[in-house]
């Protein structure tokens, strides 16, 4: 569980810095084409001022403004910034060149201001080809920079279009690691109550545990005063046993003794018993004679009668 909660992190960081870095590429390349579409378009501004500037340089009063021609003492007519204009006159009236236009017009000095223009003109027209040149190396540096900055969008697109295949990729791998950890933080629920059903089971063993050392302490104790009963009990019957034996032993010898005296008197009254035949047998012979004499002193008493 452990595991995959760390490896569903780490996939959500990959992710996180995947889409920082296509958020970061994407707002940089967005910068440097809006950066580059101003400065293309300040440049064609420019471009287009300064034609419409070289147009409008025939005006003496808005050349020399633009310009910014001015009359320095001892030197002459200067530019912007500071330098000599050899062709124009040193001795020349600023008066007259700072005026109105209505001002020159009426003047009528027509050498003067040919020669002006003509000054003016050929400054202007340098400036404004310098300027154009420059511009076009602008314009070709940057479309030649908004060409690189296209490819470097296009390669930061497909970049991104596989940083989000990735990105998906690891937002499914995340949901699977996520349904495993909650799989697990189930499983983990799961064996925490069957821990849980176990320690209830084992408070209960153990408590099932002491009362069975109790009852069997209690067992022991009664086994104990059973066996010295038992002891006790075999004592006696050993005792008895022994006595009973002696008794035995005594009942056998006066049983042999009683045999043997009923043998001698089974032998003795056999010993009657013949006796007792021979004497009834004595007895019947007496009989028959005392009936012989009977008959006899019959017989002579009644012969004596008839006589």
């Amino acid at each position: 569980m452990e595991k995959a909660q760390s490896l569903a992190e780490e996939l959500q960081e990959k992710l996180a810095v995947n889409k920082a870095t296509c958020q970061c590429s994407e707002e940089r390349t967005k910068r440097e084409l809006e950066c580059l579409q101003q400065r293309f378009k300040a440049a064609f501004t420019l471009f287009r001022y300064l034609k419409i500037q070289a147009k409008a340089s025939a005006d003496l009063n808005m050349a020399c403004a633009f310009f910014r021609i001015k009359h320095q003492e001892g030197v002459g007519f200067v530019d912007g910034h500071s330098m000599p204009l050899s062709k124009w006159s040193k001795n020349a009236n600023i008066s007259e060149f700072e005026s109105s236009a209505e001002e020159a017009a009426e003047a009528n000095d027509d050498w003067y201001a040919a020669d002006i223009f003509s000054l003016v003109r050929m400054i202007t027209f340098e400036r404004v080809t310098t300027k154009i040149d420059e511009m076009e190396i602008s314009v070709k540096l940057a479309l030649n920079t908004i060409n690189k900055l296209a490819e470097q969008l296009n390669n930061f697109e497909q970049e991104a279009a596989v940083q989000r295949e990735r990105a998906t990729d690891y937002e499914q791998e995340a949901a699977i690691q996520r349904a495993r950890a909650t799989e697990c933080a189930q499983e983990a629920a799961m064996q925490r109550e069957r821990a849980n059903e176990h320690e209830q089971e084992a408070a209960m063993q153990r408590k099932r545990a002491t009362e069975s050392a109790r009852e069997l302490f209690l067992l022991k104790q009664k086994f104990a005063a059973f066996k010295s009963e038992a002891q006790l009990v075999f004592r006696r019957i050993e005792a008895l046993a022994s006595s009973l034996e002696q008794r035995k032993e005594k009942l056998i010898s006066k049983t042999l003794q009683l045999h043997d005296e009923k043998a001698l008197k089974e032998d003795k009254v056999q010993e009657l018993m013949n006796e007792n035949v021979r004497l009834q047998s004595l007895v019947d012979q007496k009989e028959a004679q005392l009936v012989a004499l009977n008959e006899q002193l019959k017989l002579t008493s009644l012969s004596e009668r008839d006589k």
